[in-house]
């Protein structure tokens, strides 16, 4: 894996031509910590046998790097496992990164994904940082942006600059989250605070288009100048631009070559340097020449060789013999030709580019278009899986309204039955009554009938 250094979006060259650097992925590369030597490895060694998890882990860290103990891997995980055992996330995150990096293991990705993990889940940003990663990769599991983009948010809650400048790309992109270039901002902005180079200059691009809030060229020149001087080549090369444009502040020719030509010693290519020195005199040139290695001394750099731009031939302006200096010399066919030649081959090499810009706007449209996809996949798939729950939602509520009304029946019936047993035997006395009276009735007639008869 690469170090902490994501894909750049863009790179100047003119105004007019800006490459668009394709992020097919967002910044792929572990979180490593800066790891001192010990002054006491002695003392650090009696904690460590007392099971001290974070004189384990520090101990560890000794013999992963050699300091004030040879290098010994193996040793190192041991004492990082038994750290991680008893519960510390840093040692956990250090046991992901000799799995990734195949430190005294065979490489395994997979693997080191479940110690990021564990070390991610207990609130450990660098871990959180490099889930993120891995998840946007498709490293060690499958690609999910929405997922990397979760892991980010987290480790850019907790400050790392890197995972906010990551989170400020996916909303700049859409990817994994809803396109917002107002919160993409926000982001750039906190990562640019902390001294991240790729976010000064992304958040430097924003303020130059008007993306996500008002153009603004001051303050997109200044943060060009902020990455600038971390020695970032596309911030030179756009701040070489904007001054040689006076776009943002006032036009200034020799500092806009000198920031152009740095940027071409850092590999970008020589276009814009080269067109600004068909502007310069000799005199200007010089000036740049100095103040280009007053400025690697700066920037830490190593001295090179004075910068050699193309420059046409008629442009140096003669001295005569008074030794004030002439005007410049008329051009002649020879030099016309030659700035012909000059300007067809820069329009070839434009021509050329604008060719890879579409060839690389097609790519990107087909990767926006796949992930829209997949993302309506899924989402009907959410859908029907919410739809069959509801139905089984519905279903056992059918059944248990059904299994009630059951219930209820067979009470009922029971009391009917009990209400018709006892119907049935109050007619049975009803019919017993009836006989009986009928009888009585019967007696009171005849004796009714005697009782005429003696009267008479």
């Amino acid at each position: 894996m690469s170090t902490l250094a994501g894909p750049t979006r863009r790179f100047s060259i003119s105004k007019k031509n800006r490459t668009l650097l394709a992020a097919v992925l967002l910044a792929l590369g572990p979180w490593r910590f800066v790891v001192h030597a010990q002054t006491d490895l002695t003392a650090v060694r009696a904690r460590a046998d007392q099971g001290d998890p974070e004189a384990l882990n520090l101990l560890a860290n000794a013999y992963a790097n050699g300091q004030g103990v040879p290098q010994n891997f193996a040793e190192a995980i041991r004492l990082y496992q038994q750290a991680g055992d008893r519960g510390l996330p840093a040692a956990r995150f250090n046991l992901g990164m000799m799995h990734e990096l195949g430190r005294g293991v065979t490489p395994d990705l997979a693997t080191a994904l479940k110690f990021y993990l564990k070390a991610a889940e207990q609130g450990f940003a660098p871990a959180q940082f490099n889930v993120g990663n891995m998840y946007a990769g498709g490293l060690g599991t499958k690609q999910d942006y929405f997922e990397a983009a979760l892991w980010f948010r987290q480790a850019a809650d907790n400050g790392v600059p890197e995972a906010q400048y990551n989170l400020a790309l996916a909303y700049e992109l859409g990817r994994g989250v809803g396109k917002d270039e107002v919160a993409s901002l926000r982001w750039y902005r906190s990562s640019a605070g902390l001294r991240y180079a790729r976010a000064q200059y992304n958040l430097a691009l924003m303020l130059e288009e008007g993306r996500g809030t008002a153009v603004d060229l001051p303050s997109a020149a200044e943060f060009y100048r902020m990455a600038a001087l971390q020695n970032f080549a596309p911030a030179q090369n756009n701040l070489g631009i904007l001054l040689a444009e006076g776009r943002g502040g006032p036009a200034n020719l020799v500092e806009a070559y000198t920031w152009l030509a740095l940027a071409v010693e850092n590999g970008a290519k020589p276009t814009g340097r080269d067109l600004v020195a068909r502007q310069l005199s000799s005199s200007q040139l010089g000036e740049a020449n100095v103040a280009i290695a007053r400025m690697r001394t700066q920037l830490g750099l190593r001295e090179s060789a004075p910068v050699t731009a193309v420059v046409p031939a008629a442009r140096p302006a003669e001295v005569v013999a008074t030794g004030a200096p002439a005007g410049p010399a008329a051009p002649s066919a020879t030099n016309l030709n030659s700035r012909m030649a000059a300007a067809e081959a820069e329009l070839e090499r434009m021509r050329d580019e604008n060719a890879r810009l579409a060839g690389a706007a097609q790519t990107l449209t087909r990767e926006k278009s796949t992930l829209e996809q997949r993302l309506a996949a899924a989402a009907l798939a959410v859908d029907a899986a919410r739809g069959e729950q509801t139905g089984r939602d519905a279903l056992a509520r059918q059944l248990a309204t059904a299994q009630t009304a059951a219930n209820e029946a067979r009470e009922a019936a029971t009391r009917l039955g009990a209400e018709n047993t006892q119907l049935k035997s109050a007619a049975a006395d009803a019919a017993q009554r009836a006989t009986t009276a009928g009888a009585q009735t019967a007696n009171l007639a005849a004796l009714t009938s005697r009782l005429q008869t003696q009267t008479s």
